[in-house]
């Protein structure tokens, strides 16, 4: 078995390896009965074992890590991700001044959603790639390569490798972001020597970014997570929600809404992700099941894909029935 301690030739094995999983995964997006996600989750778990058989010592050092301040790490890396999720948002406005292709680069990001349940992209980033991926990029493979080639060196050639195998996918931004990610949680490691807090960092800005408060969208605002899983009721007070009322007619470049609604509502529901900018230019089809304010029950059909039509949906209270209609002509 190979250790950290071996000759620097060995160490670039693993990240043949990795490389060899990873730049099908982006150039193809999908194997057989494999979507994206479950195709990443795949290499998460293969990437896993290959780190821990690559290095007797990595088990030893992920239990020791375990063991020592984990509240703080914890903490730390809730921080850790917050900061990165704010340097993305500025990040995702500038670029999109700077560089004609970044809003369509972004959107494409997005789209390896397209037909995946939002629960089980929402599990799989949270509870499994996201971990995962710290595992072997920065608890195995850059203590490799710091022990091989240095500090500095070691952590611009894990950065590197990890923006790298992004690059087979097409998507200048794609890259970027990777390579803005593996700096970031690649000084962070180097600083700490934490696997839990680059972890906890790594699972919850993908939470963030992908599930919660994705930056969709040609104008590149960050939308509201709305109710986002089921199951987990993810819970949303909005003090005055603009919601999509009256008719939206779909336009060549964006959706126009011709009517709208303004009302106090304590949103509560599964599986939702109601996009919407502040002035009423971006309402789409949303994928929508429930919803419940001031006594009055709300509800909405889910938009099945290919289906461009929303179902005329009903509030019923003690002021009757109220019609809420939606359409996409």
């Amino acid at each position: 078995m190979m250790a950290a301690s071996r000759k620097p030739i060995f160490q670039l094995i693993p990240a043949a390896a990795a490389a060899a999983l990873y730049l099908p995964l982006f150039a193809f997006e999908k194997a057989g009965f494999l979507d994206f996600w479950l195709w990443m989750a795949a290499n998460a778990v293969a990437v896993t074992v290959l780190a821990f058989w690559a290095d007797r010592s990595f088990a030893g050092r992920v239990l020791e890590d375990m063991r020592k301040s984990r509240t703080m790490k914890i903490l730390l890396g809730i921080l850790a991700a917050a900061v990165l999720y704010f340097v993305f948002y500025l990040g995702n406005l500038i670029s999109r001044q700077l560089f004609s292709f970044a809003g369509n680069g972004i959107s494409r990001v997005y789209e390896l959603k397209k037909g995946a349940s939002t629960l089980r992209v929402g599990l799989l980033i949270g509870f499994l790639i996201g971990p995962a991926e710290e595992i072997f990029w920065r608890g195995y493979l850059q203590h490799a390569w710091q022990a091989a080639f240095g500090g500095a060196g070691g952590w611009l050639l894990t950065s590197a490798a990890y923006s790298l195998i992004h690059v087979t996918g097409g998507n200048p931004m794609l890259v970027l972001a990777a390579a803005v990610c593996g700096l970031f949680w690649g000084a962070l490691y180097w600083r700490c020597r934490s696997l839990l807090l680059v972890a906890v960092s790594h699972a919850l800005w993908d939470l963030a970014v992908f599930i919660f408060w994705p930056f969709a969208g040609q104008d590149g605002r960050s939308r509201w997570p709305g109710l986002s899983f089921i199951g987990i009721m993810h819970l949303r007070a909005f003090g005055k929600a603009r919601m999509a009322g009256g008719r939206v007619s779909r336009g060549p470049s964006r959706d126009i809404l011709e009517n709208e609604v303004q009302t106090p509502a304590l949103m509560l529901g599964t599986a939702a992700h109601v996009p919407f900018s502040g002035d009423g230019s971006d309402i789409r089809p949303a994928v929508v099941f429930s919803a419940r304010r001031s006594g009055k029950s709300v509800r909405w059909i889910k938009n099945s894909p290919g289906n461009t039509s929303f179902t005329r949906t009903r509030s019923i209270g003690k002021a009757g029935p109220t019609r809420w209609p939606f359409s996409i002509s």
